[in-house]
């Protein structure tokens, strides 16, 4: 699973097989937030998506995340018929 692990204020993306404790991550971050299922999902919310009201979980940023891979895709479909014709 993917994690943002923040240390005096800096956020870093990280994977993890087991869920960060104090003990295992602790001498690493002062908190972890996650997680996540995609690495896109923490990458933003590590990000743009950080201490604003519309992102506030990670189903959150999973599900803003989402909207912007499927506009993307239709965008990069439209594209190529486009470009077909």
């Amino acid at each position: 699973m993917n994690y943002v692990g923040v240390k005096l204020g800096k956020r870093s993306v990280f994977k993890s097989e087991r869920n960060p404790t104090k003990s295992s991550h602790g001498h690493i971050y002062d908190y972890c937030i996650g997680p996540f299922q995609s690495i896109e999902a923490a990458e933003y919310m590590s990000g743009p998506g950080y201490l604003q009201f519309w992102c506030i979980t990670p189903n959150d940023a999973e599900r803003l995340v989402g909207g912007a891979v499927a506009r993307a895709e239709e965008v990069e479909e439209i594209t190529e018929d486009w470009c077909a014709a």
